[in-house]
């Protein structure tokens, strides 16, 4: 009896060893150890036939990095993410051929690499520029929308491709010569001021146009010349007597002889046109008039009362 089941347990061993399917891993891969408080989340993960093997990848990596899972251990994992194809050619690798992470993706992307989608370079990048008329909200969306399709693009190329794509002689584009920003981030922080100027601009101009109208409805609805030479405002009187040609703003009201209310702050309208020429230099304050330190004129670059009360 006892000879008879050892030679039923060698008849089991010979039939498991000739049955058993060698596996495509090294020993060391097959024993390697998943980390402490590991989660299974490679179920979700299936590379099937129509799968994109590098988009596939930098998924199955994200998820690995999560837990820090070795390298040796990767190897394991991604063999179970196989499906259809992916498992029909790991199953006819020759036994013990994958020793390492690098020699798997290497042996995973050659032989899949016919299914990679075509993603465009990053170079194509430099085809995205800043129309004529285009603000800057609108080009930094659209350069985005088309970075998020590039591959491989590093934040210094993004960086440079952005800065190109500027409009040149626009008051960003002024603003970024000799400045040398670090990242891409550090570019759209800058941009933030002259995205709100914009905006602001963008505000005002349909009230503007409006005021544009009205006074050229005024015009045509405005008495004879004649009466209207013995009806000037006394500041007209005064100029035309002088000779000089005075040009009224367009806030100014004839009816009150005052000027309208502006429809933003002195302050906004200062720093959007303080470098066009626009304003003539100021006469220096005497020195009871700078006397108040705790304020700062920007228009008179001194101090004694703030921009918006000059």
């Amino acid at each position: 009896m006892r000879d008879l089941k050892r030679v039923l347990n060698h008849l089991e061993g010979r039939v498991t060893a000739t049955t058993e399917v060698p596996s495509p891993s090294s020993v060391a891969v097959r024993e390697a150890q998943l980390p402490a408080g590991y989660h299974n989340t490679t179920s979700d993960l299936c590379f099937h036939r129509n799968s994109d093997p590098v988009e596939f990848l930098g998924h199955f990596n994200i998820e690995m990095d999560v837990y820090q899972v070795p390298d040796l251990t990767r190897c394991r994992l991604l063999a179970e993410t196989f499906r259809e194809s992916g498992q029909q050619w790991f199953q006819k690798l020759e036994p013990g051929v994958i020793t390492s992470w690098d020699q798997m993706k290497t042996l995973f992307l050659t032989k899949f690499q016919a299914a990679v989608r075509y993603v465009p370079s990053v170079t194509t990048l430099a085809n995205v520029r800043q129309g004529e008329n285009e603000s800057l909200t609108s080009y930094f969306k659209m350069f985005n929308a088309e970075s998020t399709s590039v591959r491989g693009a590093s934040d210094e190329a993004l960086k440079s491709f952005l800065i190109a794509g500027l409009r040149v002689g626009s008051d960003f584009w002024k603003h970024l010569q000799g400045k040398d920003p670090a990242t891409v981030a550090d570019v759209f922080a800058l941009a933030e001021l002259f995205k709100a100027i914009e905006q602001s601009l963008a505000e005002v101009q349909p009230t503007s146009q409006a005021c544009q109208r009205n006074k050229v409805r005024k015009k045509d609805r405005s008495p004879s010349p004649r009466y209207r030479r013995s009806s000037r405002s006394p500041d007209q009187m005064n100029t035309a007597s002088t000779g000089r040609g005075w040009s009224p703003p367009s806030n100014y009201d004839y009816r009150t002889s005052r000027y309208m209310p502006l429809v933003t702050s002195i302050e906004h309208i200062f720093e959007v046109n303080k470098n066009r020429g626009l304003f003539r230099k100021p006469e220096a304050l005497s020195s009871w008039q700078s006397k108040d330190k705790k304020k700062y004129c920007e228009y008179h670059e001194s101090s004694g009362h703030n921009t918006h009360e000059c």
